[in-house]
């Protein structure tokens, strides 16, 4: 009797553990990739989320790729 139910409050803890600990890596994970995100991209406080939709024809300037590596490492620098 007693011995069965002890074994299973253990392995109920330990899978609530287990998950309890994932969520939080998903947490820290989300907000590392905000926080590069932030660095690449800037804050932009006035950004309402829609911008994406109204219609541009403005063409963006081409990437620099040496600029953008070097950015990508001092924001893994900042991070890791």
């Amino acid at each position: 009797g007693e011995p069965k139910i002890v074994f299973r409050t253990n392995a109920s803890y330990k899978r609530w553990d287990e998950a309890r600990k994932f969520w939080g890596l998903n947490i820290n994970h989300t907000r590392d990739l905000n926080r590069m995100a932030t660095a690449w991209y800037g804050n932009q406080s006035e950004f309402d989320g829609t911008g994406f939709m109204e219609p541009s024809t403005e063409k963006l300037a081409p990437i620099n790729p040496a600029e953008r590596q070097y950015l990508l490492g001092q924001v893994s620098l900042m991070t890791w």
